[in-house]
């Protein structure tokens, strides 16, 4: 406002709360929003991403036609390359990408800066590592090894650091002092490869000490206590030999070690829902997805776990099924707003389930319309409620898994039947105009709903 009063230009000063929020002229309307108030405008400003979080900055991003987003990249209120690859990616074309070089907050080579980054490794130093010539040596240190062992230290937390969208102190200081917590790695010549961090997780824990048992608990009860797991908080593998297989090598080691220290699960909780597909493929099942967005990301955290022992697995796969029915039914309201390529990846990549029984019932008067659909008489928003319905049925006979292959048709159909989104944001979603998006939709419901008569008449006449 100042600003303006200086340049003598005529404004109106919007207040709420004693607090000035905007401004507006005769050529202009500038507004403040908070992140999940934000609306379309003809330009948006978005300072200090990295404390919005990954999902809601995808949202705006998505729906602004101008854009501008600033961030800091480096302290440990920055967000870290990760997260600004992330950015460069999401952003539409054309673009430009400017980066700063020089620091606002101290003056080039100031001492204090240098001992802040230094202390708090909040520059990464990555090991060089020129080639993986031979298969990685895996091993797993107690944080007491790696407070003594500073060059190292160093190196694994840099990866973790270079992988993650955000890193405070506390994170390295859990790293090197919580002593329910173990570092693995995979080492090529001694140096780091790839690098996980599991914190250990039981019943017999301190409530603030457990995560894991506490989410399995709420669907199989004490059965979640029968034996001890850990907790993946972080896992992370070297920029430069990424999606080769190291991830999920480093994995099958640390599940490997959980075996031989007594371990009856391993599992995880994060945020950033495109990882999902990670989890899945190497053997994990969803057993919780929270109702309400983490107020760091932005995004729904989602907690997985894979059983090592007979004993766990009971707990673990009861504790998924159950979880599954409950995400059917929720997608309309409470999971409305996940992401529909995240269900797209849990609905066919998560290891089967065994068959439910527990399903909607059909009334014998809704084939009429059913047989209707099939033959082309209406089109599936006649028999919405029908089609909804049957999809959540051959989901749960299926043993978890939508029988769409299709990547694409698989995501429109979710965002569509089972989330209820509306047709523009179908199309959207999958880069096609609303009538091509009704008609995909349309024809996948015919099908599944045809499979579903014809797994009706067999049934009833065996």
């Amino acid at each position: 406002t100042k600003a303006l009063e200086e340049l003598d230009v005529e404004h109106h000063v919007i207040e709420k709360y004693g607090l000035i929020i905007g401004v507006s002229g005769r050529w202009f309307h500038v507004r403040y929003h908070t992140p999940d108030q934000t609306s379309s405008g003809s330009f948006t400003i978005v300072d200090e991403a990295a404390a919005i979080g990954p999902a809601r900055l995808r949202r705006i991003i998505r729906y602004s036609r101008r854009l501008l987003v600033a961030t800091t990249v480096h302290g440990y209120e920055g967000s870290g390359r990760t997260f600004t690859r992330m950015v460069v990616d999401w952003m539409p074309e054309p673009k430009q990408v400017v980066m700063m070089r020089h620091p606002v907050r101290y003056a080039p080579g100031d001492p204090l800066e240098e001992w802040l980054y230094k202390t708090l490794v909040l520059k990464p130093h990555l090991p060089d590592i020129e080639k993986v010539g031979k298969e990685p040596e895996y091993t797993w240190f107690k944080p007491e090894d790696l407070a003594v062992d500073k060059p190292l230290l160093r190196q694994l937390y840099s990866i973790l650091v270079e992988a993650h969208y955000r890193n405070e102190p506390n994170d390295l200081a859990m790293m090197i002092d919580a002593p329910h917590y173990e570092v693995h790695a995979l080492l090529v010549d001694g140096k780091p490869l790839a690098v996980a961090e599991t914190a250990y997780d039981s019943c017999a824990m301190p409530y603030e000490s457990r995560m894991l048992v506490d989410l399995l608990s709420q669907y199989v009860g004490r059965l979640a206590c029968i034996e001890p797991g850990a907790r993946i908080v972080r896992i992370a593998v070297h920029p430069q030999f990424q999606r080769r297989g190291y991830g999920s090598k480093l994995l099958a080691a640390v599940e490997k070690w959980g075996l031989e220290h007594g371990l009856g699960w391993i599992g995880a909780v994060f945020s950033r829902s495109e990882v999902v597909g990670f989890w899945l493929r190497n053997g994990y099942y969803v057993v919780y997805i929270s109702p309400r967005f983490n107020k760091v990301t932005g995004e729904k955290n989602i907690a997985v776990a894979k059983p090592l022992t007979t004993r766990s697995r009971e707990a673990i796969v009861k504790a998924a099924k159950i979880f599954l029915h409950r995400l059917l039914l929720s997608l309309p309201t409470v999971y409305r707003d996940l992401p529909a390529e995240t269900l797209a990846h849990i609905l066919y990549e998560q290891p089967p389930l065994p068959p439910s029984r527990q399903l909607i019932n059909i009334p014998s008067e809704a084939l009429h319309r059913l047989e209707a659909y099939v033959e082309g008489k209406v089109d599936y928003e006649a028999v919405w409620d029908m089609v909804f319905a049957i999809t959540i049925n051959i989901v749960l006979l299926e043993g978890g898994k939508l029988p769409i292959e299709s990547w694409r048709e698989r995501v429109a159909y979710i965002a569509r039947i089972l989330q209820w989104k509306p047709i523009s944001d179908v199309a959207h979603i999958v880069g096609v105009d609303e009538r091509e998006a009704h008609k995909l939709v349309d024809e996948l419901g015919r099908m599944l709903v045809e499979k579903w008569l014809k797994m009706s008449s067999s049934n009833h006449s065996t």
